[in-house]
């Protein structure tokens, strides 16, 4: 669908004996997408982060109280 909107061919015989949903998800366009991360980039907006962990405290992210975003850090040079 990101190429385009048509005809698609789906084998409702699989959908059916396997009990496959399908559920259909709108976006916008690649153009629209670059014109959004511009507009963030040029406003300085950055999200809130209120906690940074390595990817080896995953446990630790999931149990942590937290406002705004967790980010993971994955660099092997920071346990």
């Amino acid at each position: 669908m990101l190429s385009g909107f048509g005809a698609a061919e789906i084998p409702v015989t699989s959908v059916m004996t396997r009990q496959i949903r399908l559920q259909g998800v709108a976006v916008g366009s690649v153009a629209a997408l670059r014109n959004l991360a511009a507009a963030v980039t040029s406003s300085g907006m950055r999200p809130h982060v209120s906690h940074t962990l390595h990817w080896t405290e995953l446990a630790e992210a999931q149990r942590v109280q937290h406002t705004g975003k967790i980010a993971i850090t994955i660099s092997p040079d920071n346990p």
